[in-house]
């Protein structure tokens, strides 16, 4: 694992090292808040999963002449190339997909931030969370966060249930603020009155790194042992 020097109070003060990204989003929409954080955060790495980033979905909405869903996913495309060129690792596809492609690649992340709107008759598997889950310690760096937002407590609470099962540690947060929403959808709900809940999954650092001093100088120059 690349050695990750602590700066200030904790890892990722400065740039990202190699082989890491600092946070994966998954199901950004219009990636408004990414467009500021890149530019105030020009050193760090991201990456940005959205299966709606693809052309196809444009050019079935302009084939099925609904204009209004055309501009938005024209909308899309022209924000995912600005990223782009700013560094941003963007990806049409799905999370088991960048999941793969991580493993493949040997590369970790810190934090995977997942929006997930629930209409009726969602397939919760559709965001890939088995795998997710499951391949947990190969993506995620010790300590690593998946945070996970939807307006259906129901689904969280099996989500929270799979993940356990996983053997990574759960905690319910607090219902997101208004001031905190992220996405167009998010700031709609809020707006109306609808709670937003969330769920914090951590790949514990006791269950990543098997040697008790690494543990306690982790993250340090050298790296710590991450068990296989």
């Amino acid at each position: 694992m690349p050695g990750l020097k602590r700066r200030g109070k904790g890892p990722f003060r400065g740039a990202t090292p190699k082989g890491i990204i600092q946070t994966v989003d998954v199901g950004t929409g219009l990636p408004t808040g990414f467009l500021k954080k890149t530019r105030e955060n020009s050193q760090r790495k991201y990456a940005i999963v959205e299966p709606l980033y693809g052309k196809k979905f444009f050019i079935r909405a302009m084939l099925a002449r609904d204009p209004h869903r055309a501009t938005f996913l024209k909308t899309l495309l022209k924000r995912s190339k600005v990223l782009g060129k700013r560094g941003v690792i963007v990806r049409a596809e799905k999370i088991q997909d960048f999941i793969k492609r991580m493993v493949r690649e040997g590369i970790r992340t810190r934090y995977v931030n997942i929006d997930m709107p629930a209409p009726a008759g969602i397939i919760i598997d559709s965001y890939g969370f088995r795998e997710l889950f499951k391949k947990a310690p190969e993506v995620l760096l010790p300590n690593g966060k998946i945070f996970i937002s939807c307006e259906n407590d129901f689904l969280l609470g099996i989500l929270k249930n799979r993940a356990q099962k996983e053997g990574l540690k759960v905690r319910w947060l607090k219902k997101l603020h208004p001031k905190a929403a992220r996405t167009k959808y998010q700031k709609q709900l809020t707006a109306e009155g609808h709670p937003i809940f969330r769920l914090e999954i951590t790949y514990g650092l006791k269950k990543a790194v098997s040697n008790k001093g690494e543990r306690r100088n982790w993250p340090n120059e050298k790296g710590a042992t991450v068990k296989k």
